[in-house]
């Protein structure tokens, strides 16, 4: 019989200082208070495991879905987190000019509201697409899945189902339709 290895799971949370495949922005019992906070006594009676599945679904996904400010502090690290601009030589600054170091709150916040987001849908969090860019497929664990089509004339705006990411995360990304000059600069305002 063949010697098998066993694989468990990796749970590894980035402190701003390049923790070496880092998958969360967020402890364990960080984002246990966090759901405290807000009364989600549903997360709280998860098991450990399940939550850090969540914590690492939701770290996937605001990683990949912004496009932040900056640059990357450290050539080799996993995550996007922490970033620097490293064309001015100091770092990020939030909306009220202070220095944006190691790991926002408020990106710790986001990856939770991202966790509970991807617990209660029971599903991957990304969403979709045909190749017109309009939401072709969108299916929530329990719910009517619907598929969406427009006219060629017609123009819908897209509205984030997940707006509060962006509202906890403003001043640390690009908008969708901001220059991308600024962007390679690595300007911060």
């Amino acid at each position: 019989m063949a010697n098998e290895t066993e694989v468990t799971l990796q749970f590894i949370v980035e402190d701003g200082s390049c923790v070496s495949n880092a998958n969360s922005y967020i402890t364990l019992e960080g984002a246990n208070q966090y759901m405290t906070n807000k009364g989600r006594e549903d997360w709280l009676a998860l098991s450990d495991e399940l939550k850090m599945i969540s914590l690492i679904k939701g770290t996937e996904y605001v990683d990949n879905l912004y496009r932040w400010k900056g640059q990357r502090v450290y050539e080799e690290q996993n995550l996007s987190w922490p970033r620097c601009n490293r064309f001015r030589g100091d770092w990020l600054r939030d909306l009220d000019g202070f220095p944006v170091k190691d790991i926002p709150r408020r990106l710790k916040d986001a990856v939770c509201e991202a966790a509970f987001y991807a617990y209660q849908a029971n599903a991957e969090l990304f969403t979709t697409y045909n190749e017109t860019g309009n939401i072709k497929k969108q299916r929530v664990e329990g719910a009517v899945e619907v598929e969406f089509f427009s006219a060629k004339d017609s123009t819908a705006e897209y509205i984030s189902k997940y707006a509060s990411l962006d509202a906890l995360l403003r001043g640390l990304y690009f908008s969708k339709d901001h220059n991308d000059v600024n962007a390679i600069a690595g300007w911060s305002y």
